[in-house]
């Protein structure tokens, strides 16, 4: 039964009243702070100094963004010192409101949310979401949004102030940590006039046009053609024309969430992708180890799908 004021019907999303707790298995556990190799601040550093001073002390110059002719980057947290050992991305999306039960969020360098963050899309529902992100503690994170994140779409400034200094949020932009160069947009196949919806053809090609060739991570919300795509009927649902631009941009990794049934990971033409979603929390974050010199994608952990029928 769809909530007053929730918009339904769209591939993969079934807006309905808060879940009784479940119980889960632990998630995945990590003993890389015990590790001896680099990492882009260490536990330690966080304990001590926290992400605010750890900002400013690696160049940290505050909430907005440049444009460089067609690109543009974020600079809502610093790009941080050079990394020369595999970065550990902790991916989520289509978490709908319900993050407090996907529990302990692995440990990494960055936490990416692929969006649907929340289910009717106002600022009164991204408050908390917001606050739980921001007590990660992950030195980076990255946002974007989804079809169902309205707000991001009415008031985006009002929504990148309650994310705050420490989330970098992507709409069409670009955002470097290291030497690996991060995409981010929200826009996927129109259906039922959601929020970020585009019809297929030349205006969705025209956003993914603006993809760099540099990039290394590509994240969207919605999926190619092809890949994590399968919808709860079987048919496959992904842009044809988002999967003739990661063919053009050949990045490392895409990351993508919006259709539930569908989370996992594969490779091919030397890209590997990922579904992300957690299906309203109830599949754990996929974990995922990229080398910034070799661009060589390690899967981590990566839950398994939903189970269809």
């Amino acid at each position: 039964m769809t909530s007053p004021g929730v918009r339904s019907g769209v591939v993969g999303v079934s807006p309905r009243p808060r879940k009784p707790a479940r119980i889960r298995a632990s998630p995945p556990t990590s003993n890389r702070a015990a590790s001896t190799r680099p990492r882009v601040v260490s536990l330690a550093q966080r304990r001590r100094f926290g992400h605010r001073d750890l900002a400013l002390a690696a160049g940290f110059v505050g909430v907005g963004c440049f444009a460089d002719g067609a690109r543009f980057y974020s600079l809502g947290w610093p790009s941080g010192p050079p990394i020369d050992a595999p970065m550990r991305l902790v991916a989520v999306a289509d978490t709908h409101t319900f993050q407090d039960e996907l529990g302990a969020i692995p440990d990494g360098d960055v936490f990416i949310h692929g969006g649907d963050l929340l289910r009717r899309g106002t600022l009164a529902e991204l408050e908390p979401v917001a606050a739980w992100i921001r007590r990660l503690p992950h030195p980076y994170k990255i946002v974007i949004a989804g079809n169902h994140d309205w707000c991001f779409m009415d008031d985006r400034v009002a929504c990148q102030q309650m994310l705050g200094e420490g989330v970098v949020y992507l709409e069409d932009q670009a955002h470097q940590i290291g030497e690996l160069r991060f995409w981010g947009s929200p826009w996927q196949p129109e259906y039922n006039d959601w929020a970020f919806n585009l019809p297929r053809g030349p205006a969705l090609a025209e956003k993914w046009a603006l993809i760099p060739s540099d990039t290394d991570v590509l994240i969207t919300h919605g999926p190619p053609r092809g890949y994590g795509d399968r919808s709860s009927i079987g048919r496959r649902s992904g842009c044809e024309d988002l999967l003739h631009a990661v063919h053009r941009v050949s990045p490392a990794l895409h990351l993508f969430g919006h259709i539930h049934q569908d989370g996992g990971f594969w490779r091919a033409g030397g890209v590997a992708y990922a579904n992300v979603t957690t299906w309203e929390c109830e599949r754990l974050p996929s974990v995922i180890d990229i080398d910034p010199v070799t661009r060589t994608v390690m899967p981590v952990s990566i839950p398994a799908a939903r189970k269809i029928g």
